[in-house]
């Protein structure tokens, strides 16, 4: 990854690999992953929150391409939703794509989403280096 440096801001260039099409950003939430056929869910919590999907702090890899059902708590709402794996987690984490979220789901997601970038509209252009 290129960085460049000008008094103290550190501007990074993504790779094709690094970019997407709708941001993440950090979301520390709890999050319960049922798998199909499971006869329990998963518990673990989230790194991060994007539009079209999350990513999951958990040692327990699942396979690529399986689908999920996820829910996210908060102490203010729940957001639920089908997903499926798109990063198997090999040690940084299980990476989600949502595949389908219902209007009122997507309310909650939306009403997340606008909190965080709200909090924190520059993180995903610039750090600043300490």
């Amino acid at each position: 990854m290129k960085t460049t440096d000008t008094k103290g801001w550190r501007f990074v260039a993504f790779t094709f690999e690094e970019r997407r099409n709708y941001p993440r950003f950090p979301f520390n939430a709890e999050i319960l992953i049922k798998t199909a056929g499971a006869a329990a869910a998963l518990q673990a919590r989230t790194i991060d929150l994007g539009r079209m999907g999350c990513r999951v702090e958990t040692d327990r890899a699942l396979p690529l391409g399986s689908a999920v059902t996820i829910c996210i708590c908060t102490m203010s709402s729940t957001f639920e939703a089908e997903a499926r794996v798109i990063h198997d987690g090999d040690g940084d984490g299980v990476a989600f794509e949502f595949t389908s979220v219902n209007s009122k789901q997507t309310a909650i997601l939306y009403e997340w989403l606008n909190m965080l970038t709200a909090e924190a509209p520059l993180e995903r252009f610039a750090t600043r280096d300490r």
